[in-house]
């Protein structure tokens, strides 16, 4: 026959059970001792045993009170101002540097592009483009071919007051950017070297640490000296994620833009989200720091595939107001509003680019005036005259 306890003593057995368990620095739900509170389920009462990720107590005495430790946080996640990519928090905000590069067939293929944030892509005269990449939080082992100033250029790259590394231009040009009123901060041949197995003038190089190290030393463009605010509202371009693969557009839609000199292509990935890059019918790969000798030898880095694509419509005549060895420069009608195609997400927007003085960014609407958000990714903006000794077309095809 059981014999019952009296109630007395029942409660205090029951806490002496109690403390062993606290003592023990177990966590358990002990049953017999009222209902469980609402959300959380109540237990049978088997003995109590000690979860295997935690250490087994060495004696009852040296146990710490029992206690709860929320799991970590995830680390914050840092996007870079230019193009939207995630990144650390050192170098989200790095300053921007702009350097010029060669497209000539002799200088292809070039490195660094496949590191920079924003390229520019526009027509120089001989009907031969030209890049201008703009760096952040890329620091590429190389870059180049480097080549000579632009004034449409200068104003792209005005928007971030941005370093602008060049060989040389237009004489009136030059003592623009060597003057006080100069809207980037001029590196005009300055942490270049040249290869000795490529041949002049397509073999001027700089990389990503020397001529940050440059600019930081003599021209003080560290991120805490930014022109813009990363927090005010609409200094920089909206961002997004990504949309998911099942909202993208098809894959293996194209695009098509011919310059006097060249024709670009470009073919889209759905997986990757990306469009891949070609030109001349050859794909683009980053050259990188290998011995690429040109002439459209293919390098041998990454493929070369924005996230986003910008074709833009800017009027480019040749100069009549530059004297001497500058007459006959192209100029571009970088400031104003045009017409604009956005290829993000596998699928096209048209709208129209605005900008309305040399410093402001170049935003990029849809038809109700909205700026565009673009997904996270490089961008690529290939400028295409309305009129001008170059002809273009721009084809889409699904």
């Amino acid at each position: 026959m059981t014999q019952r306890l009296p109630p007395h003593r029942r409660i205090l057995a029951a806490a002496i059970v109690l403390l062993v368990v606290v003592l023990g620095g177990g966590v358990i739900l002990v049953s017999g001792l009222g209902p469980a509170p609402a959300g959380i389920a109540s237990t049978e009462s088997p003995p109590p045993t000690i979860p295997a990720s935690s250490a087994p107590p060495a004696s009852v005495s040296a146990m710490p009170s029992a206690s709860w430790s929320p799991s970590p946080s995830p680390a914050p996640e840092f996007h870079e101002d230019l193009s939207g990519i995630a990144t650390t928090a050192e170098l989200a905000h790095r300053y921007p540097i702009a350097v010029m590069i060669d497209d000539s067939p002799a200088a292809r293929q070039q490195a660094g592009l496949s590191v920079a944030s924003i390229v520019w892509q526009a027509p120089a005269e001989g009907g031969i483009p030209r890049y201008m990449a703009i760096f952040q939080s890329g620091t590429p082992p190389r870059i180049g071919p480097i080549r000579s100033a632009r004034l449409y250029f200068v104003r792209w790259a005005a928007e971030w007051n941005a370093v602008y590394l060049h060989a040389g231009g237009p004489p009136p040009l030059l003592a623009f950017l060597a003057g006080r009123k100069t809207p980037v901060l001029d590196a005009n041949f300055r942490a270049t070297f040249r290869l000795s197995f490529r041949a002049k003038p397509h073999n001027m190089y700089t990389d990503g640490e020397r001529i940050r190290r440059w600019a930081e030393r003599n021209k003080q463009a560290t991120s805490d000296r930014l022109a813009y605010d990363p927090t005010k509202a609409g200094s920089l371009q909206p961002f997004s994620d990504a949309a998911p693969e099942a909202d993208r557009g098809p894959g293996g839609g194209t695009i098509g833009v011919t310059y006097q000199g060249e024709k670009v292509s470009y073919r889209y990935d759905r997986a990757s989200n990306t469009w891949l890059r070609s030109v001349d019918g050859r794909e683009q790969r980053d050259a990188l720091a290998t011995a690429n000798r040109g002439n459209g030898t293919i390098g041998t880095g990454p493929r070369i595939a924005p996230t986003t694509v910008v074709v833009m419509v800017v009027p480019i005549r040749r100069s009549t107001a530059i004297e001497g060895p500058a007459l006959g420069r192209l100029e571009a009608d970088s400031l104003g509003t045009n017409t604009a195609w956005v290829f993000a997400d596998g699928r096209v927007t048209k709208g129209s680019w605005r900008k309305r003085t040399p410093t402001d960014r170049t935003q990029f609407l849809d038809a109700a005036g909205r700026e565009i958000v673009f997904p996270r990714g490089q961008i690529f903006i290939q400028v295409v005259p309305k009129a001008s000794t170059s002809t273009f077309s721009v084809e889409v095809t699904r």
